[in-house]
């Protein structure tokens, strides 16, 4: 199905991060609409066919596997801060980013440089960097591997009214008696209804 301009540059606006909104507002529809025309576009046939075929090309294109999403969750997961920096009783370094292998440096999300300066009573100006290092979320990785994995059982909690405990009431002997004897006085009723004649009467009003 052909799309018009304005659908297809929705398309193109869409792939880049995947928000129906802000796609239709820089597709050039109204920005006062677009949280409604944005989810409309999406459930046009042809435009959704469009966006699938460019999210497989660029899938293709980067090559973009499961393996290699699990490659990466896996080294943030497991990553050991001694490898990435050194410590005793008197400082601690962080290891040249130079010495560091790919599935080490993976797991650095930024680093951030300080600098400071001091000028001595004499003049002499001494320049310090400090430097900051931070690291992805290793536990946000691992629950997303266990997850992959199926090892987290999802539990469902119920609770009574408001939120409160659920309300529990234990019966008495006589109130046990009188439920049963409503319960069968429905069966007997459903067995004369849909026994015998099936419930149907005759001409003068009595069952046959």
């Amino acid at each position: 199905m052909k799309l018009n301009p304005k659908q297809q540059r929705f398309v193109d606006e869409y792939l880049i991060d995947l928000n129906a909104t802000q796609a239709a507002i820089r597709a050039g529809y109204s920005a006062k609409h677009a949280d409604v025309q944005g989810p409309r576009l999406l459930g046009n046939a042809g435009v959704a066919a469009a966006i699938q075929t460019g999210r497989a090309r660029l899938t293709r294109k980067l090559e973009v596997t499961q393996e290699r999403v699990l490659q990466e969750l896996a080294r943030i997961a497991f990553a050991d801060m001694r490898d990435l920096f050194t410590w005793d009783e008197e400082r601690a370094c962080y290891i040249p980013s130079a010495n560091l292998t790919d599935d080490q440096a993976a797991a650095v999300s930024a680093v951030e440089a300080e600098t400071l300066r001091t000028t001595a009573p004499d003049g002499t100006v001494d320049t310090k960097i400090r430097l900051k290092l931070k690291t992805y979320d290793k536990k946000g990785a691992l629950d997303s591997l266990a997850k992959h994995l199926g090892m987290f059982v999802e539990r469902h909690e119920h609770t009574g009214r408001d939120g409160g405990p659920i309300e529990t009431h234990e019966l008495s002997d006589t109130e046990l008696l009188e439920r049963a004897k409503q319960h069968g006085n429905r069966i007997t009723a459903l067995t004369h209804t849909n026994g015998n004649g099936n419930g149907r009467k005759n001409g003068n009003g009595s069952h046959p």
